[in-house]
């Protein structure tokens, strides 16, 4: 976001609010016209800071559609937070643009700057908080507190198309008119306007990149076929390979709820003191407002559809699943890590926006797989064989059977390893799920011959269409500490204004079934974030947009 959006900004005396939920409506006489205006001015300029183990150097345009402002709100705020004044402008409502940036002239209630005076504040005292594209109308009054203002709106609200939701991203600089100039009528118009603070605003939501192929990567095809080969995932052949191709992507555990204004602290809960507009930093963490509720989640019982979209423990809650074949397109195309969108390789596109979703402190025990927003990445399982037993099998759309990370094959291969193979630890295993002699003599299998399969550590992927697919999990990672195992603050969260950049470069086994119930190790609640138990790896980086490059290897 390159754009420096400065705004002489007004302050229309309308109802005006709403960047966010009905729940925080206030409702309070309307402002009456300015029958004697105070015209003042605010520059705004976009934020452009993020952090992946540290505040990250790396930053990213904003497109157009990501930078445009249409309406601005001001509000003029005591030591206290409480409203002193506000202002709305639109376009057509002396907002304009030219060369990037926007100039908005209006004016304030001369009264209320009066009586604001008249207490003596100092500069220091006081704020300017600013909301870029506001959604729709909503009604604030002087002298309300603000600061834990929530927002819970429908997700898209907040990144409309030429209407991304901004706000303040670091405290503004303000400096007062005297009170003998306002009462003597100065700044009466646009062309006087007093210039009363400089502020810094950023979009409230994140954004996420992928790349098919970076620098490094394991990879291999070509555009439109690649594929990572699993060189140890059959137990038919020495020598045999799989691989497996990511198709599509999804979200899950998207936050539902944020404060509308960014504050830190050093622990994420809203009942410690916060620093308004604070820079984030490596030990520090952003507040949400439920942080307490989201770090006790730990049960599938629990109630997760209160604080997530899209809870990764029911996937009848999901949203659709994204085809990376529409998202590698032209149109998407958003250039390589550093934004260079001339790259020959490593190019990234866009996928999607998504809500903030920041868990507190303890990281050891509150980042867990039931509250962190993550990403499943759904690839196709397929074998480069022209004959033989699998490919066979496969085409057959029968079901394959997996143990420790191998493919065995149908179930009439697993069957004749058992038999030719007795010792074997995949034949010991079939032999102590605690099938009767009638199940283990069966030729094909039951529902409760794979229950109890599945129940002793076995993995049976299913077909779908004639394809066979599994799913990694990827846990989005903001502040990487460097230490594996060992999960920092801030490590696994999603931050307003950032773009976190996907790409997978190694996979090593197989994933997930996508039919839970033939999964022996499906995904539990209360799964630290980070484990020894990893199947891939994920390239993330975050960008004006502060960009994240995430490299991401499921091991």
């Amino acid at each position: 976001m390159n754009v420096i959006n400065k705004f002489l900004i007004p302050a229309l005396a309308l109802g005006m609010f709403a960047a966010c939920s009905d729940d925080n409506k206030f409702e309070g006489p309307e402002t009456p016209d300015n029958i004697d205006g105070l015209y003042m001015s605010l520059t705004v300029s976009p934020a452009s800071l993020s952090r992946t183990a540290s505040p990250s150097s790396i930053t990213e345009d904003g497109q157009t559609n990501e930078n445009n402002v249409n309406n601005l709100l001001l509000i003029l705020v005591d030591k206290n937070s409480t409203v002193v004044d506000y202002a709305r402008v639109s376009t057509g409502d002396n907002l304009t643009k030219e060369n990037g940036t926007y100039t908005a002239t209006g004016q304030f209630n001369r009264n209320n700057m009066i009586s604001y005076l008249q207490t003596t504040p100092d500069a220091n005292s006081t704020k300017f908080y600013v909301v870029c594209n506001p959604t729709d109308a909503q009604e604030f009054t002087v002298g309300q507190n603000i600061n834990d203002f929530i927002c819970n709106k429908t997700p898209e609200t907040y990144w409309a198309s030429s209407k991304f939701v901004m706000s303040n991203s670091k405290p503004s600089t303000v400096t007062l008119p005297t009170l003998n100039d306002v009462q003597a009528g100065k700044y009466s118009t646009a062309a006087d306007a007093f210039k009363i603070a400089d502020t810094e605003v950023e979009r409230v939501v994140a954004r996420f990149d992928y790349a098919e192929k970076v620098t490094g990567s394991q990879v291999k095809g070509s555009e439109g076929n690649y594929y990572y080969e699993l060189t140890k995932a059959r137990t038919d052949k020495a020598d045999g390979v799989l691989r497996v191709s990511i198709k599509q992507l999804n979200l899950v555990n998207m936050g539902k709820a944020f404060y509308l204004f960014k504050r830190v602290n050093n622990n994420g809960l809203k009942s410690t003191a916060a620093a308004m507009f604070g820079a984030e930093t490596k030990d520090n963490y952003v507040v949400g407002p439920w942080g307490a509720e989201k770090a006790a989640l730990n049960a599938s019982t629990d109630n997760f559809d209160e604080y997530f979209y899209y809870s990764v423990l029911d996937n009848k809650k999901w949203g659709a699943f994204t085809n990376v074949s529409d998202i590698v397109k032209t149109d998407n195309k958003r250039g390589d890590a550093t934004g260079n969108v001339e790259a020959t390789e490593g190019n990234y596109y866009f996928w999607r926006y998504c809500l903030t979703n920041n868990l507190p402190a303890d990281p050891k025990v509150t980042q867990k797989n039931g509250n962190t927003t993550g990403i499943i990445f759904r690839a196709e399982i397929t074998t480069p064989d022209t004959e033989g037993d699998l490919k066979t099998a496969m085409a057959a759309g029968e079901p394959l059977y997996a143990y420790a990370g191998q493919i065995i094959g149908n179930y009439t291969a697993l069957k004749d390893l058992i038999s030719n193979d007795p010792a074997h630890a995949i034949s010991v295993a079939y032999n102590n799920s605690g099938l009767t002699d009638e199940q283990k003599s069966a030729t094909t299998a039951t529902d409760d011959i794979n229950t109890a399969l599945v129940a002793n550590k076995f993995t049976i992927y299913k077909a779908t269409s004639g394809h066979y697919y599994c799913d990694y999990y990827y846990w989005n990672r903001h502040n990487d500490n460097g230490k594996e195992n060992e999960m920092g603050p801030m490590e696994f969260a999603v931050v307003r204004n950032n773009i976190y950049k996907l790409a997978v470069t190694e996979i090593a086994k197989l994933g997930h079934p996508t039919i839970k119930s033939d999964d022996p190790d499906p995904i539990k609640p209360d799964t630290p974030d980070e484990t020894s138990d990893f199947y891939m790896k994920v390239k993330v980086s975050i960008k004006k947009w502060g960009v994240r490059v995430n490299n991401i290897s499921f091991k």
